[in-house]
């Protein structure tokens, strides 16, 4: 068993490891994604902005090699700490970016 502790995550930035677990055992996919959103509030002016000012962000986390837990927790940190820090590119615009000719919400229909 290793010594070292399991990665914390800021408070409400989680997708949920054990969520990733599940889907990977209900689907057997190897390469996950899941949908979170960001309250988009970064900077002290816009706290003060009545409604949400949400923005979804999608997190690709992968599970080959059958990592433990601790593993999948620290994958899962991982893609949430880069995905939170470009959380300032709405989702619309990466989707527009990519020219994706499908939905206009592909990674999550």
């Amino acid at each position: 068993m290793s010594s070292d502790p399991a990665p914390r995550f800021p408070p409400g930035r989680s997708p949920g490891a054990g969520r990733v677990i599940l889907l990977h055992r209900h689907t057997g996919l190897d390469d996950l994604v899941v949908g979170t959103v960001d309250a988009g509030r970064r900077s002290a002016a816009l706290e003060e902005v009545v409604g949400p000012l949400l923005n979804t962000l999608a997190l690709r986390v992968r599970l080959e090699g059958e990592p433990s837990f601790r593993e999948v927790l620290r994958r899962v940190r991982a893609v949430c700490l880069s995905a939170y820090a470009h959380a300032e590119l709405p989702f619309v615009k990466l989707v527009e970016t990519l020219n994706r000719k499908s939905s206009p919400w592909p990674v999550l229909t």
